[in-house]
C-alpha cells in the first residue's frame, strides 16, 4: 500500500486470506490484484493489465452526442470518459488511460486496458444502435414526445429540516419510509463519474438502504430501539437513532401473491441497464414465487397491451416466455398503462392476498399536470380498495425520480431503484418476503421531546414525510407501509441541557394498522439515559454507521447543517466501521463511494 499507510490491525473469524487481503485493501485506499499466484497491494489507480490502444474511425458528434443527451462541443477529456463509461458501470480509468476524440475526422482513440476496452466498446455499439433508432423515428414522424418534453433527470428538492426548539415544538410526527431510492441513484452517478444532483439526495434513504440488525419482537407486531451518543460533526450536539422492526411472518401466514408487472417497453428503455435488467429482474422474482402466486404483464409504449393474463407461478415457462418476448419502441403512455394494469388487478382482485401492481420503469412519460394528477388519484383510489403498487426504477437518462417516488408514496409500496443485477437479487430474492408481505399499514412515528432534557432538535431527513401533530392519531391519514421482517430507521440530532437525573429523553410512539386483523395499535418507548453511549466511538458499530450514511447524504444534498464537513472526515469515522464489519459488503461500498467523492465533480448523464 502507499507509504504513508498507517498500521492495520484487526480480528475475525472464519474468513479467508482473501477477505483479509480485501479488508486492509479497503481501508488503505489501495486495490488487490493477483500476480503469478500473489496477492498483490498497487495504488487504486493502477491498472490491473497492460494499456492497449484502440482507435475507432465513423465517429461521428451524433454519436458521441447519443452517449450525452446534449451538444458535445467542447468536451474535456475526463466528460468523455465519464460518458464512455455510463452504460457499464465497472468501467475503470487507470493510470496510463487516456481518450482523444478528434471531431473533424470522427477519430476517436481510446488507451485502456483490454477488459476495460471492450466495455467500452459496447457502449459506443449501443450510443450507434441509440442514434441510428433516434434517425428512423424522425424519418418516420415519430419522435417520442418525451424526448420534446424532458431532456434530463427529474428531482424534486424537498428542502432541509431545521432545527426546532422543544419548548416551542415538543412533538415531531412523520410516516414512516421504507424506500431506498436515493441511495442507489446517488451511487449509479457516482460509479459513472458524477456527484448526484443535490435535490436527488433524500437522507433517510441513505440511513434506510443499510441493515441495522435490529432483532424482531418476540411478540406483538413491531419493537422501537433507541440509541444515542454524541455526534462527531454536531459540535455539542447528540445523534439519536430511533429504530423499528416488524416481525416476520412464517411460512405458514405468508399470503398469496396476485401481480400485476406494469413494464415500460417504450423507445428509451431500449438499453442494456434498461429493459435488459427489467427482464434478468423479472427472471429472479419469477424463481422466488409460490406455486399459488399468480402473474400478469402488461407493457406500454405509444399503447398499453396485454401481454399475459394471471397465470399461477407454477407455470414457470409460460410466464418467462413472456417476459423474454418484451420489445421497445415507440413513446411512453404511462397513462393507459396504469389504466390497464389496474383494470386487471381489479378483475383478479382476491380477497386476503397481496394484490399489488409492478411498475418497472425508467420514469419518462409524455404527461400533462393533469395527467399525472389524475394517475396518483387513480393510485390512491386503488390503494383504499387494498391493491397497492410498488415502483421500480431502471437507467437514468431522462429519468423522472419525482413522478415515480409519488406513484409508490401515493399506492403504499417501496421505491427502489435498481442499477445492476447485485442490486436487482438483493430487492427480488433476498428481501421478497419483505415486498410482497405487508404486516402493517398507515405507520406512523411520533417522538415527545421532554422539554428539560433536550433543548433543541432536529430531524434527518423525512422532509416530504411530516405530518401535522394531531394527524398521529388521525386514522384518516395516510402513511406508509411495512413488510415481513422489515425496519426503518430515523435519526435527530439534540442538544441536550439539565441535570442527568431529569425524566426520559423523550418517548417514542407508534402506531399503526395491523394487515391481519385491521386493527390499529399503539406502542411506545421511552428513551433513557442507558440508550445513551459515552462516546461515539464506543457507541455500536451500526449507530456509528448509520450516522455517517446520514452525514455523507447531507453533505451531497448541500445541507447547511453539514457545512464544513468534508468527505474525508466521514471516511475516517467510517474505516473502523468496516474492521468492526469486515463482511459487510454495504459497508464497504459505501466507504469506497465517499472517499471517491472529492474527485468528483456534478453533471448530468
Amino acid at each position: 500500500p502507499p507509504s504513508d499507510t498507517p498500521l492495520i490491525t484487526f480480528s475475525a473469524r472464519d474468513i479467508t486470506v482473501d477477505e483479509a487481503a480485501r479488508i486492509v485493501a479497503d481501508i488503505s485506499n489501495s486495490r488487490l490484484v493477483r500476480n503469478n499466484g500473489k496477492l498483490v497491494l498497487q495504488p487504486r489507480d493502477a491498472p490491473d493489465s497492460d494499456i492497449v490502444h484502440r482507435l475507432y474511425i465513423d465517429i461521428d458528434g451524433d454519436t458521441i452526442q447519443a452517449l450525452a443527451g446534449k451538444d458535445v462541443s467542447g468536451l474535456s477529456e475526463d466528460e468523455i470518459k465519464s460518458l464512455l463509461s455510463a452504460g457499464a458501470s465497472s468501467v475503470e480509468w487507470p493510470r496510463g488511460s487516456s481518450v482523444k476524440y478528434i471531431a473533424d475526422k470522427g477519430i476517436l482513440v481510446v488507451a485502456n486496458t483490454e477488459r476495460n476496452g471492450d466495455l467500452i466498446e459496447k457502449e459506443l455499439q449501443h450510443a450507434k444502435e441509440k442514434e441510428a433508432q433516434r434517425r428512423a423515428e424522425e424519418e418516420q414522424g415519430e419522435k417520442p414526445e418525451e424526448e420534446e418534453q424532458q431532456t434530463g433527470p427529474r428531482f424534486k428538492a424537498c428542502g432541509v429540516n431545521p432545527f426546532l426548539t422543544t419548548a416551542d415544538q415538543s412533538f415531531s410526527t412523520f410516516s414512516i419510509d421504507v424506500d431506498t431510492a436515493a441511495y442507489t441513484l446517488a451511487r449509479n452517478y457516482m460509479r459513472r463519474g458524477y456527484l448526484p444532483p443535490a435535490e436527488s439526495v433524500r437522507t433517510e434513504e441513505f440511513v434506510n438502504f443499510f441493515d441495522y440488525q435490529y432483532p424482531a419482537p418476540d411478540a406483538g407486531t413491531f419493537k422501537i430501539y433507541a440509541t444515542a451518543a454524541p455526534s462527531p460533526f454536531g459540535r455539542g450536539l447528540q445523534m439519536l437513532k430511533i429504530g423499528v422492526k416488524g416481525r416476520r411472518l412464517g411460512r405458514e401466514e405468508q399470503r398469496p401473491a396476485v401481480l400485476t408487472f406494469l413494464i415500460d417497453t417504450s423507445g428509451s428503455m431500449n438499453q442494456p441497464d434498461r429493459l435488459g435488467l427489467v427482464k434478468k429482474s423479472l427472471h429472479l422474482l419469477v424463481g422466488q414465487l409460490a406455486p399459488q402466486d399468480r402473474v400478469a404483464i402488461v407493457q406500454y409504449d405509444s399503447r398499453a397491451r396485454l401481454v399475459l393474463e394471471h397465470t399461477p407461478a407454477s407455470q414457470k415457462e409460460a410466464i418467462e416466455a413472456a417476459i423474454d418476448s418484451l420489445q421497445c419502441g415507440g413513446s411512453t403512455n404511462l397513462e393507459e398503462g396504469m389504466r390497464r394494469a389496474y383494470e386487471l388487478a381489479a378483475r383478479s382482485f382476491l380477497s386476503g392476498a397481496e394484490n399489488r401492481v409492478l411498475l418497472l420503469s425508467d420514469g419518462v412519460a409524455n404527461l400533462g399536470t393533469l395527467a399525472a394528477e389524475d394517475i396518483l388519484t387513480g393510485v390512491a383510489d386503488y390503494r383504499k380498495q387494498g391493491i397497492t403498487c410498488s415502483v421500480f426504477g431502471f437507467g437514468i437518462g431522462t429519468y423522472d425520480d419525482t413522478m415515480l417516488e409519488a406513484l409508490a408514496n401515493k399506492g403504499d409500496g417501496a421505491y427502489v431503484f435498481i442499477d445492476s443485477e447485485e442490486e436487482a437479487r438483493r430487492v427480488f430474492v433476498d428481501d421478497l418476503a419483505a415486498t410482497l408481505n405487508t404486516v402493517a399499514t398507515d405507520v406512523k412515528i411520533q417522538v415527545e421531546f421532554n422539554q428539560h432534557r433536550v433543548a433543541r432538535y432536529r430531524q434527518l431527513g423525512y422532509e416530504n414525510r411530516q405530518l401535522k401533530k394531531e394527524d398521529f392519531r388521525n386514522d384518516a391519514v395516510d402513511a406508509g407501509e411495512v413488510g415481513s421482517g422489515q425496519s426503518v430507521t430515523a435519526l435527530y440530532e439534540l442538544e441536550l441541557k439539565g441535570p442527568d437525573r431529569a425524566p426520559p429523553l423523550a418517548v417514542v410512539r407508534l402506531r399503526f394498522r395491523r394487515k391481519d386483523t385491521g386493527v390499529v395499535e399503539e406502542i411506545e418507548r421511552a428513551i433513557t439515559e442507558k440508550d445513551l453511549a459515552q462516546s461515539f466511538e464506543t457507541a455500536d458499530a451500526r449507530f456509528r454507521l448509520a450516522t455517517c450514511a446520514a452525514e455523507f447524504a447531507e453533505i451531497l444534498r448541500g445541507s447547511p447543517f453539514a457545512a464544513g464537513s468534508e468527505f474525508e472526515d466521514v471516511a475516517t469515522r467510517l474505516r473502523p466501521v468496516l474492521l468492526d464489519l469486515p463482511l459487510d459488503h454495504d459497508v464497504r461500498d459505501l466507504l469506497h463511494l465517499i472517499q471517491s467523492a472529492p474527485g468528483m465533480s456534478r453533471g448530468e448523464l
